[in-house]
C-alpha cells in the first residue's frame, strides 16, 4: 500500500495502478473484476428487449400505470416510489465536493503541448 492508503503495484511502485490495470486504468488482460458479458451475451439480451419491446403496446404501459397508481393509493409503499419516480422523476440528491477538513480542492490543469 501506498502512504496514503492506495494499493500500488510492487512491479512500477505507482500509487493507484495495480497489476491488474493498464497506467489508464483500463482492466489488464486476465483480470477477473472484469465484465463476464461475451458481446454474443449482450446481442441475445439485447434481442430479448426488443422482442418484449415490440409485444408491449401503448395501452399496456397506460394499463399498467393505472394498476400501480391504485397499489399507491391503496398504501403500496413500492408502487407510491415507483409512480413517483416515473412521475415526479427522481429525488436529486446533494453532492458537495471538498478536500480535507472541508477545504477547497485546487486542480491544476496542464496542456499537453505547452512549453
Amino acid at each position: 500500500m501506498a502512504e496514503d492508503g492506495a494499493k500500488s503495484d510492487s512491479k512500477n511502485g505507482i500509487a493507484g495502478v495495480s497489476a491488474d490495470h493498464k497506467p489508464n486504468g483500463d482492466f489488464a488482460k486476465g483480470n477477473t473484476a472484469g465484465a463476464k458479458t461475451t458481446n454474443r451475451e449482450h446481442a441475445k439480451a439485447m434481442d430479448f428487449k426488443r422482442i418484449f419491446q415490440s409485444a408491449i403496446t401503448e395501452q399496456d404501459m397506460l394499463d399498467i400505470a393505472k394498476a400501480m397508481l391504485t397499489k399507491a393509493k391503496g398504501g403500496d409503499v413500492k408502487a407510491a416510489k415507483e409512480v413517483l419516480d416515473w412521475g415526479m422523476g427522481k429525488p436529486e440528491q446533494p453532492v458537495q465536493v471538498s478536500g480535507d477538513n472541508d477545504n477547497p480542492i485546487i486542480i491544476t490543469v496542464f496542456h499537453a503541448n505547452s512549453k
